[in-house]
């Protein structure tokens, strides 16, 4: 049983449940295929199932703690001023902080942020625009200021076997699970049927974890829930 609540900007998560780890989930799986001849199937079918499921957009993948200075001259940022700047499934908003006040650029088009780039301009940002892994500023900064990111982000799969507190071995657990069971049980075992219960217990994992995401939305908060 996991049980999770908001006080104010504080997320508390059982602590037994965050503890989870990759190892445990090898062997979760192991014992409900009742097969202890697949290791590496089962690895390559975990990773298989998390690189899934970090495509799609739950309250855990979303962030508003991508911050990343801005230097002066330099109007294009990537991987080496923010290593999850190439991660961004999706910018919902970028905010640079202008003496103390936050304020939101406009997103644009890359051909739009190109036309106006043709000719240097330099000053505080108002516009962005994001392709090929990068943001791309207007005009170009001429100082330091905090940007922060709003967005769907990768979280990466645990380490190592033995790594705690990693997402999709405890709020995602379930899905990721049935996910990598289906795949075994479709690709590995030829089981038609149990890999099609395997899916569907998946797809469950998924409404709950939907479901959950929708009430953050919704009221800005995640309300007690037990699993």
């Amino acid at each position: 049983m996991s049980f999770f609540l908001v006080l104010g900007d504080s997320l508390l998560v059982d602590t037994d449940n965050s503890l989870k780890t990759l190892s445990d989930m090898k062997e979760r799986i192991a014992d409900e295929l009742m097969r202890d001849d697949l290791t590496t199937n089962i690895e390559r079918a975990i990773s298989e199932a998390i690189e899934f499921h970090q495509k799609r957009r739950y309250w855990f993948n979303e962030t508003k703690d991508l911050t990343f200075p801005t230097v002066s001259g330099q109007g294009t940022y990537d991987y080496e001023d923010d290593t999850l700047i190439p991660f961004l499934y999706d910018l919902d908003a970028l905010f640079v902080e202008f003496s103390g006040n936050n304020q939101e650029l406009r997103r644009i088009m890359p051909d739009e942020w190109e036309v106006l780039t043709s000719t240097a301009t330099t000053g505080q940002p108002y516009l962005y625009s994001y392709i090929n892994k990068k943001i791309m500023m207007y005009p170009t900064p001429n100082a330091a200021w905090t940007v922060r990111v709003f967005g769907h982000v990768k979280i990466s799969a645990p380490s190592d076997d033995t790594t705690t507190g990693n997402f999709w071995m405890n709020d995602a657990e379930a899905m990721v699970r049935h996910r990598a069971k289906g795949i075994l049980w479709r690709d590995v075992i030829y089981d038609a049927e149990k890999a099609a219960m395997a899916f569907a217990a998946e797809e469950e994992a998924v409404r709950s974890a939907d479901g959950l995401t929708d009430k953050m939305i919704r009221t800005g908060r995640l309300v007690p829930t037990i699993f």
